[in-house]
């Protein structure tokens, strides 16, 4: 097997997001297969098929971490040859010689349980930016504590649009967005570390052409079809309801997921629990910020708490606490209050308070106008940007 460091390298970065990163029991996932023209790792709860041509008919499984040492600080141009004999892998380049011993072939979980999988059911070939534009919008308000295991999901809706919702219980995150036509599926929900592993892989990966992994169907001619001819990379998204899992799938790679099981919150609740928010404020992000940091020194020693009060075109900031005083700053806003129907609750007044790390992470990388909605002090607050469709935060108590 002959191929350049540079293209070893894009191999072993991909790879990389499906090997285990805690300590295992099972030495064998610390692997990578090659067989079949392709490389595979999996750490059990996901997996990726990488296509490599160069491979050939060569067929080993050794530890990633050996090759990646091996191909380390070779010129990006160099030639490397890896063969295989008995126990033991060769590597070899200009200058350089290394051997590593292999395992054997028929140790490494086939295909990680995910070769030949039934019940596949295609939601369709969509806009791939799309799709990891808006997950990656919402991935950091999935939980990260696993007190409960739906939250550590991102809650993907399929249902005319793509609806992509996460959640840890003081915040929510949600964006809607129309990624072309599509089967219905109804919800999933993925693990935040195959998220991220998603998008790591989907910023990386070479997505002009359609790769199929083995042991799983082909993708059907009209799919494949669409997918080259498109104008923009295309991702293919599958989904095993009976096996909890899901499979995408663009240009040299095959990514497969478990799902998490169980059924996430009725966010539309949260959500759409009040007809009208009556009062609401538009502020720059950018503003917002400026104003923010200057009292996160004083809102430290307050368990994080920064107080939010607004009259006419001002939004009065400050936090207080025994230790550090109180500090102040404001900004330049616009204000409006939107009657409610009687039947709802009267009106409190026009302030609320929030953990200045949430505020400052929705703000983060944001510009231009952001909208805030909300009831009273103690119900959540809605902010909208053109970049995230809906973030709610839950308030602070403050006397």
């Amino acid at each position: 097997m002959e191929i350049t460091a540079k293209r070893l390298n894009h191999v072993l970065k991909l790879a990389e997001t499906c090997t285990p990163k805690r300590h295992i029991a099972l030495d064998i996932l610390k692997d990578v297969l090659v067989a079949g023209g392709r490389l595979t790792a999996t750490n059990l709860e996901r997996a990726i098929f990488i296509d490599l041509p160069e491979a050939g008919d060569a067929a080993f499984c050794v530890p990633f971490k050996a090759l990646a040492e091996c191909n380390q600080g070779l010129p990006p141009s160099a030639v490397v040859r890896i063969s295989v004999e008995g126990d033991q892998l060769s590597f070899d380049s200009e200058h350089f010689h290394r051997t590593s011993h292999v395992d054997a072939i028929d140790e490494y979980p086939p295909a990680s349980g995910y070769s030949g999988l039934e019940g596949r059911q295609n939601v369709g070939p969509i806009n791939g930016n799309g799709f990891m534009k808006a997950l990656e919008a919402v991935v950091p308000y999935a939980a990260k504590e696993e007190t409960r295991p739906v939250l550590t999901a991102v809650c993907i809706t399929m249902n005319g649009k793509f609806t992509f919702v996460g959640a840890d219980g003081s915040r929510l995150g949600l964006h809607s967005v129309d990624l072309g036509p599509h089967e219905d599926l109804g919800q999933v929900l993925l693990p935040k570390e195959s998220a991220l592993a998603l998008a790591k892989v989907w910023r990386m990966a070479d997505k002009t052409h359609t790769a199929t992994p083995e042991g799983d169907p082909s993708l059907p001619t009209n799919l494949a079809l669409a997918m080259r001819l498109a104008s923009q990379p295309m991702l293919c998204m599958s989904v095993y309801p009976a096996r909890k899992a899901v499979c995408f799938q663009s240009g040299e790679f095959a990514l497969y997921s478990q799902l998490v099981d169980g059924a996430f919150p009725d966010y539309t609740k949260v959500i759409l629990g009040h007809e009208v928010l009556p009062y609401k404020v538009t502020f720059d992000a950018q503003e917002m910020q400026r104003a923010l940091r200057p009292l996160v020194a004083v809102a430290k020693d307050a368990s994080g708490i920064i107080r939010l009060e607004w009259e006419g075109h001002t939004l009065h900031l400050s936090a207080r606490s025994e230790e550090s005083g109180e500090a102040h700053s404001e900004i330049t806003v616009d204000t409006a209050f939107v009657q409610r129907p009687t039947k709802m609750p009267t009106v409190g007044p026009a302030k609320i308070a929030f953990d200045y790390r949430y505020l400052l992470d929705y703000l983060a990388k944001r510009e231009g106008p952001v909208l805030m909605e909300t009831v009273s002090p103690s119900s959540p607050a809605r902010f909208s940007h053109k970049s995230l469709e809906t973030c709610l935060l839950m308030p602070m108590s403050v006397q």
